[in-house]
């Protein structure tokens, strides 16, 4: 399974799920993401798909990152993985 950095999966779990709210062109919908951990076949070949990502960066998340989030189910899932929970 290949998704916007072009990286192939191998291996996925599910983690979590939270409601959340997307917003797009001005119509807000209800949604539910689903949150997976990953194993992928290759790091090393990251490709960004146009149009979906300018760029990416590996980190180890902090705080700081968890309080940029755009989604807060995003920053929810993170913080779940974080815990070992």
């Amino acid at each position: 399974m290949l998704e916007e950095t072009n990286l192939c999966v191998s291996e996925a779990s599910y983690l979590t799920s939270f409601p959340n709210l997307y917003d797009y062109a001005g119509a807000v919908s209800p949604v539910i993401d689903l949150f997976y951990l990953c194993q992928v076949v290759d790091q090393a070949v990251i490709q960004l798909a146009d149009g979906e990502l300018d760029s990416f960066l590996w980190v180890k998340p902090t705080q700081k990152h968890l309080s940029e989030m755009a989604f807060p189910s995003n920053r929810r899932a993170i913080e779940k993985w974080l815990s070992g929970a």
